[in-house]
């Protein structure tokens, strides 16, 4: 988790987590508001090159010059204060407090005023915990690490222990089960009320093999079409009406195989083989349609020739598939600080290979 909080000296110690860092938690670190320009410039340049083990070392902070007056400097004498005051020592820097916003696996929250947006968690067990960068592949950009899309037969088995973070709330799945817990928001627990208290459990027919959240809301596969609660104001669930909605299946992936879940902010993408398909907030591109604006109901993308989709990544406005064959993963939405093409700055509408 990266709050709005973090300073930039908090940043640049995440920076030096190498065992913390993909390109999800570099977006983040690019885009988050209290990131110095050296450092965001650092952060996009790395994008993609985790997996070949060439990354520079992140530059420090700038430091800051103190201000001069015309005034001479004379010290003041120390106030003293009453016998009811007590005096404070120097104030300390809590260590674990900013260890805290990274785990194992981690939850990329970047709040911007009232705005939040949501990655996803993929925890692994103590028993097989691992750096994030070798579990990853989309995050890594390395197509050739990950297994394969399993056939539409089988459901995949999860291995790993899923959870996700929303604004105030949060999921995880055990087995067939998915149950969140916090803030019930716009629904965000799945319980159609916003005044019902949690926690909820959500039951899936297989067992639960993806889990991502975004704002208000949270979607979920056992492997076989696709399920979404919460939030559905921008048609982030799936579903056509509906401010909130109940656990509901997104109809256009009914029965197909899911193998990857994306959430953004207020959208969502899923990969199914060798298709992709996202729907929800539309704002800058981020559903691929080749347009922007209006919210949009689930929406096959084209990527203009057939490969197989092995994650799928991204930020609060952008989203990133990992192609079988293609050395660079395909982006669209979003370009801010020109994270998808570094020629400029401008919205990318449909899928790009992503060019550094």
């Amino acid at each position: 988790m990266i709050s709005p909080s973090v300073d930039a000296e908090g940043l640049y110690r995440i920076a030096q987590t190498p065992h913390v860092l993909d390109d999800e938690a570099l977006m983040a670190l690019g885009e988050h508001p209290n990131c110095y320009p050296e450092l965001r410039s650092w952060a996009f340049a790395q994008l993609g090159q985790l997996h070949s083990g060439n990354i520079t070392p992140p530059p420090p902070p700038p430091v800051e010059k103190p201000r001069r007056t015309g005034k001479a400097a004379h010290p003041r004498p120390a106030r003293t204060r009453n016998a009811k005051s007590v005096q404070r020592g120097p104030r300390r820097r809590n260590p674990a407090r900013r260890a805290a916003l990274i785990s194992g696996s981690l939850a990329l929250v970047v709040l911007a005023g009232a705005v939040t947006a949501v990655s996803v968690i993929r925890n692994t067990s103590s028993q097989d915990a691992a750096p994030l960068p070798t579990q990853e592949a989309a995050q890594q950009a390395d197509p050739g690490s990950t297994e394969a899309p399993n056939s539409a037969s089988a459901r995949p088995t999860n291995t790993q222990r899923l959870r996700a973070a929303g604004e105030s709330f949060d999921c995880a799945a055990y087995g067939n089960a998915v149950q969140c817990s916090g803030s019930n928001r716009n629904g965000a627990l799945g319980l159609g009320d916003d005044k019902a208290p949690g926690p909820s459990e959500i039951k899936f027919d297989g067992e639960v093999t993806d889990l991502v959240a975004g704002v208000h809301f949270a979607c979920a596969t056992d492997g076989l079409g696709v399920t979404c609660w919460g939030n559905n104001k921008w048609r982030q669930t799936g579903q056509k009406d509906g401010a909130s909605v109940t656990p509901a299946e997104v109809a256009a992936l009914a029965d197909k195989p899911v193998q990857h879940l994306w959430a953004g902010e207020s959208h969502t993408c899923a990969s199914s083989n060798d298709e992709v398909w996202c729907w929800g907030s539309n704002n800058v591109g981020q559903v691929g349609n080749g347009q922007s604006g209006d919210p949009m109901e689930p929406t096959k993308v084209d990527f203009g020739s057939s490969a197989k989709v092995t994650d799928l990544y991204g930020s609060r406005f952008t989203t990133c598939a990992v192609r079988e064959g293609h050395d660079k993963p395909w982006c669209w939405g979003s370009n801010l600080g020109g994270v998808i093409d570094s020629e400029n700055d401008a919205e990318v509408l449909r899928p790009t290979p992503r060019r550094p």
